[in-house]
């Protein structure tokens, strides 16, 4: 114990500061933690509230660290590769502009190397900035019945991001992109590119933006920001917050003590618009405001964490006070305010059985009547999900996950109150009256990126249509259509209506060729009632998006 101790203490010498800025959730070395968490290596530190710090993030490498012996060598060098990086040890870096801490020029012999680069870095006991270049070409080749179509679409931009005075980080991420040939609507199989509306709307460029500050004074934190989040414990679902609809502005409280930790937040969400004269964006459009509340207690003893959390979506109408206040309960606060707004809750938890092996589900719930249960009542809406992973002694994660949404969750009857966001559900990635089963797994061999593979069932109950687009049966397919006066009152059962069948199968795979430059690959197969298509996608990457 004293050695592990001593060998901690060795490699935190050169953090001399608190890095109290979020790291994005599109980091790989949050792969790398969600195996460390399987096996038992982290205490009070889970992947269910992402993202962490920066100085989370670098407290789990030192836990993992402190397991050195018990990993493999593909571990290892996984394992180093991020304790460079993250600055547990300390490393040569070249930048473009030297400062007083960071005096090595990119331009002479570092471009090449194995070293961390920056357009500009300045580190010193109390503050850092860090400035460093993001571009990317996307390569997507689509098959179908013989034929194929291509898109490649080019990134430019950067990153920004530290901590001043210990206390107050900040992220800003900002990227342009455009296709420089082919077929854009290829790209829409990443939802990335779906959900940016300059893109997919107005036929021009794809920009992204993701940004916050983050202000942390010992056990109290709080931040204003938009970022992409996952909240709620799951492998490949996540019922809470999700990447499945744009990334989307809140304010943030939060307490974390050893153990424990409440977060309020009150966030911005985009209503569906109201269009005149048939626009769906600029001048002609009139979208109310729309917000989301949510409350998240979690308990985190040494195998695993229990959370309880709720939350509220309210509309057309300015911030309210009621659900301004951090410490409140809502359900009851949306009942005193004349039952108007949309209300959820529900609990989720990791459950680590033994190391090596952990179990996490979430159940949601949207409304229920407990005398209905098993009727096919409507109002009995609620979604859930279970996932088991298991990672072995050897450099290797298997899993399988199984979700349900039963029909109608997550809609409402005001239609601007569905748990949506710009008509993206917030949280989970199915649709309502849908399932879907997963196995998937992770291949470490040594490098920053593990090999992913996913194979997935999914099973979906669309609502019926007519030749020009009416509703002719309602079966709660859709979270922006909830049940209508002329609908049945009961009688709703899962996959009900036009059923869809889709199976999907993706490997996935990544190399850093030098540090800041990497190449990542993947296969996608997508049988849609027995429609297949192939995607195949090469993307060549300075930093990670």
């Amino acid at each position: 114990m004293l050695k592990k101790i001593i060998l901690i203490s060795l490699l935190t010498t050169y953090i001399s500061f608190s890095q109290v800025e979020n790291l994005q959730i599109a980091h790989p070395v949050y792969k790398l933690l969600e195996r460390a968490e399987s096996k038992g290596y982290l205490k009070n530190i889970t992947m269910n509230d992402l993202p962490l710090q920066r100085s989370q993030v670098i407290e789990a490498l030192n836990q993992i660290e402190s397991k050195r012996n018990s990993l493999s060598d593909s571990e290892k060098s996984t394992l180093d590769n991020f304790i460079l990086e993250f600055g547990i040890k300390k490393q040569k870096s070249f930048t473009l502009f030297s400062s007083s801490s960071d005096t090595n020029q990119i331009l002479f012999d570092g471009l090449f190397s194995d070293d961390e680069k920056f357009v500009y870095r300045y580190i010193d006991s109390k503050h850092s900035v860090s400035l460093s270049p993001l571009a990317s070409s996307d390569n997507i080749i689509r098959y179908n019945d013989g034929s194929h179509n291509a898109v490649i679409i080019g990134h430019l931009g950067f990153r920004l991001f530290g901590t001043l005075g210990n206390s107050l980080g900040y992220n800003l991420r900002v990227t342009n992109g455009s296709v420089l040939s082919g077929d854009k609507d290829i790209s829409f199989i990443d939802q990335y590119y779906s959900q940016n509306i300059k893109f997919a709307i107005l036929n021009s460029d794809v920009d992204y933006t993701e940004s916050h500050i983050r202000y942390q004074n010992d056990w109290f934190y709080a931040g204003i920001g938009r970022e992409y989040r996952l909240t709620g414990s799951g492998y490949r679902t996540r019922l809470v917050m999700s990447d499945n609809s744009p990334a989307f502005d809140a304010l943030t409280l939060g307490a974390r003590f050893h153990g424990f930790e409440y977060k309020f937040m009150h966030s911005s969400l985009l209503a569906l618009p109201q269009t005149h004269f048939g626009w769906e964006t600029g001048p002609n459009i009139e979208i109310v405001p729309k917000y989301m509340v949510t409350h998240r207690f979690s308990v985190r003893p040494s195998w695993g964490e229990i959370s309880f959390w709720e939350n509220i979506i309210y509309s057309n109408r300015f911030y309210d006070l009621a659900y301004l206040n951090p410490l409140s309960f809502l359900k009851s606060l949306e009942h005193s305010l004349r039952d108007r707004d949309n209300s959820g809750m529900g609990v989720d938890a990791t459950i680590r059985i033994f190391d090596n092996l952990q179990i996490k589900g979430t159940y949601f719930l949207d409304d229920v009547i407990f005398s209905n249960i098993g009727t096919g009542y409507w109002g009995n809406k609620s979604a859930w999900n279970v996932g088991l992973m298991y990672s072995p002694d050897l450099p290797v994660d298997l899993g399988i996950e199984y979700t349900r949404v039963e029909p109608f969750t997550f809609s409402h009857f005001n239609v601007q109150n569905s748990m949506t966001n710009d008509g993206f559900l917030v949280g989970s990635y199915l649709q309502p009256n849908s399932d879907k089963l997963s196995f998937f797994g992770n291949i470490w061999w040594g490098n920053r990126f593990p090999i992913e593979f996913n194979i997935s069932y999914l099973r979906h109950g669309k609502n019926i249509y007519d030749s020009q687009g009416n509703l002719v049966r309602n079966v709660g397919g859709s979270a922006l259509q909830t049940r209508r006066s002329e609908d049945p009152y009961d009688g709703y059962f899962l996959l009900d209506g036009d059923a869809e069948f889709i199976t999907t199968a993706d490997v996935k795979a990544g190399w850093e060729i030098i540090r800041g430059f990497n190449i990542q690959t993947s296969y996608r197969l997508v049988s849609l009632n027995s429609d297949i298509k192939h995607y195949f996608r090469l993307v060549f990457r300075i930093d990670e998006f």
